[in-house]
């Protein structure tokens, strides 16, 4: 079997430090993040992992920093058209959280399944307290809110021969994380579960968690994880030096 994993530029964002990293020296300083989905191609399975931010002209994204600097071919529905994928080919749709940069797009895909944790979706639907902040809750309905075929799980969930979703609550109390069976390496895709390399190396708390017990044993279950390739999902630097599609 044949499996190739795509990584997907479909914009970036400016965040203050503060939001990757708890303990920062500089928690205000301006920080450029990538803002990723991922296209997985088995024999018989094609599966989105994340669908990105709407448009950056939406008010609320482009005051948060959403941006396309290269304009319509970071959109996702062009990245997957680059390699020949047609919305209507992708089988199954993974949201690793209902964050907006991760499901903005869910109202494209309206032939796929939606695999989302039911905790996650509970969440996105009933916020907790500290799942909001002055502006309103994290989760912004008009992201995620629209007759698809979701389809509720819950734990470790295999999506098909050589793909697992593991659950790896801390960032969101329903977040998930991708597990890809390669010739060579397990490609993890972490998602927010660490924000980036520097997370990871440091075994620190990014600036936005739910739950921060349950992100470090999140940590800890993607450690356990043999002969893993991480992939970063907010970490500029990772990105720009590592290549864009694994087999």
């Amino acid at each position: 079997m044949t499996t190739r994993v795509y990584v997907l530029d479909t914009g970036n964002s400016t965040v203050t430090q503060k939001v990757l990293l708890a303990n920062c020296s500089e928690p205000e300083k301006p920080v450029k993040i990538p803002i990723l989905a991922y296209l997985i191609k088995t024999d018989k399975t094609t599966i989105l992992v994340d669908t990105s931010f709407a448009s950056p002209d939406r008010p609320d994204l482009k005051a948060a920093g959403y941006e396309r600097p290269l304009g319509k071919t970071q959109e996702v529905i062009d990245q997957l058209k680059s390699l020949r994928v047609e919305p209507e080919d992708v089988d199954v749709v993974v949201n690793t959280h209902l964050h907006e940069d991760h499901c903005g797009n869910n109202k494209l895909f309206t032939k796929s399944r939606f695999l989302v944790q039911k905790e996650e979706l509970r969440h996105a639907f009933v916020p907790d307290d500290n799942e909001r902040d002055s502006t309103g809750p994290f989760y912004k309905r008009v992201d995620f809110d629209y007759p698809l075929n979701y389809e509720p799980i819950t734990g470790d969930f295999e999506v098909t021969a050589g793909v697992r979703l593991i659950f790896t609550p801390g960032h969101t109390a329903g977040h998930q994380s991708v597990v890809v069976g390669l010739r060579q390496s397990n490609f993890v895709i972490a998602s927010d579960a660490v924000f980036t390399e520097m997370n990871w190396r440091d075994n620190s708390l990014s600036g936005v968690v739910h739950d921060p017990k349950a992100y470090m044993n999140s940590i800890k279950r993607l450690r356990a994880i043999e002969n893993a390739f991480i992939y970063f999902s907010h970490d500029m630097d990772f990105f720009r030096r590592t290549p864009r599609n694994f087999s």
